[in-house]
């Protein structure tokens, strides 16, 4: 998926405001990764500003996060990702279409600037996966799939060589479970969403 085929990209040579209304209408742009990105025009540095921005009815909080949202998911694709989180597939795709939620909801709190919202960009999870008869009652790391289940960690489950693996997705690892770092048949690995 194509994640920047709906945000509209915009550039002016001043530093625009984050919300940009038309008139008294009390509709407008919201604008969002502002970033100065100076030109270089025959030796001359010349100011420029790069933006995305969106349209917006009106400037309360939840409609800045929907047009924020609806700048990179349609609402078909919206609804797939939920789908398929349900089903516990494409959990991936499920956590960045969540961090680009955050992302819409610190811009709809007056974050405009690219470097305000740099913490969403640089978003990095634990991945684990590990044979679901390890997560299983009795088994190696049941204490850890109970966090998992409690916390309402997203995974989801597949097959690979014929084996069920399960798959979770942790923002830290809590020093309980820190052995689980030396364990050869796990896979783990750090990840951006």
């Amino acid at each position: 998926m194509n994640l920047n085929k709906y945000v509209m990209k915009g550039n002016c040579d001043y530093q625009p405001p984050g919300i940009i209304e038309y008139g008294k209408t009390g509709t407008g742009q919201v604008l969002f990764n502002i970033e100065r990105n100076d030109k270089e025009v025959e030796g001359e540095t010349h100011e420029n500003w790069d933006f995305d921005f969106c349209e917006v009815p009106n400037f309360k909080r939840e409609n800045i996060i929907a047009a924020v949202v609806r700048s990179r998911y349609t609402q078909d694709e919206a609804e797939a990702i939920l789908a398929n989180y349900a089903q516990r597939k494409d959990v991936r795709e499920y956590l960045a279409f969540q961090e680009w939620r955050n992302l819409a909801k610190s811009v709809a709190s007056g974050k405009h600037l690219k470097s305000e919202l740099a913490e969403h960009y640089e978003k990095q999870l634990i991945q684990v996966k590990m044979p679901l008869s390890f997560v299983l009652t009795g088994g190696r790391y049941e204490i850890l799939a109970d966090r998992v289940l409690k916390l309402n960690c997203p995974y989801e489950i597949s097959i690979e060589e014929g084996v069920e693996m399960v798959t979770t997705w942790l923002a830290y690892i809590e020093p309980e479970h820190a052995h689980i770092q030396n364990d050869e048949e796990l896979k783990i690995e750090l990840i951006s969403v």
